[in-house]
């Protein structure tokens, strides 16, 4: 357990470092995107500009949460209408009749129909 946390912590830094290079990769394009508008770093235009950016980026994540979360929910509907349709199977069919007979040296043999 004791070696366990030192990889944990390894491993968790590492989603820190992915996170904070994408967010500067997502910096490095934005600015970028705003300069090509002929916008320069400092100005009321350019600040407006990497907002926006920023805003159209948080509503895609959003919109992109929000369709896993319905890919995810419809997954679960077919699978609880899956398992309702088994049981109304369960419920429809024959019961089973199941005899056992002694073979001798304590084995059995059980048939069901």
């Amino acid at each position: 357990m004791i070696r366990a946390v030192p990889l944990l912590a390894l491993l968790l830094g590492g989603c820190d470092v992915t996170a904070s290079q994408e967010r500067a990769t997502a910096d490095r394009v934005d600015d970028a995107g705003c300069a090509s508008y002929g916008l320069k770093y400092g100005s009321p235009e350019y600040a407006q500009c990497r907002m926006s950016k920023d805003q159209q980026r948080q509503a895609n994540y959003r919109a992109a949460i929000d369709q896993s979360f319905r890919n995810n929910q419809a997954v679960a509907d077919q699978q609880l209408q899956q398992l309702r349709h088994n049981q109304q199977q369960l419920r429809s069919s024959s019961p089973t009749n199941c005899t056992t007979m002694a073979l001798g040296g304590g084995m059995y043999s059980t048939n069901c129909q």
